[in-house]
This record gives structure tokens, sequence and C-alpha cells, in this order.
């Protein structure tokens, strides 16, 4: 279930807005700063994960962190 306007966290699993990012799957949020959110994605066929910066306001909570994950 999507969870929209909620503050992404470290730990969660986040959709970009724009379903070409990442082929629309679900990336780890690894960090965030000044409004920034650090997670893991793939790009193309290229099968190695990546890390970038996306803004959090472009970004959709799909699974929030478990405890003890933020």
């Amino acid at each position: 279930m999507e969870k929209k306007n909620n503050t992404i966290s470290v730990g969660d699993y986040v959709k970009h807005r724009d379903p070409k990012v990442n082929g629309g799957l679900e990336m780890a949020v690894n960090a965030i700063e000044n409004g920034m959110a650090n997670c893991d994605h793939l790009v193309g066929y290229d099968p190695a994960v990546r890390q970038d910066w996306f803004p959090a306001e472009d970004l959709i909570i799909v699974s929030p962190a478990g405890p003890g994950l933020a």
C-alpha cells in the first residue's frame, strides 16, 4: 500500500513518481540530507546497483522502515 505525504526515513522503501526511474520498482533509502534521499536503484539493463540522490518530494513511501532500522 502506497502512503503519500509522509516523511521519508532511512530504511524506508520508496518509489519515484516517474515510473521510468528504477523501472517503477521500489528503492531502499540509505540517507536523508537537505530534502534529498540517497537511494539504491538500477539504470537500464545494467545489473549494477547504483546510489543517487533524489528530491524527497518526488518519492512515495511504499513500505516504512521497521522498528530499529531508522
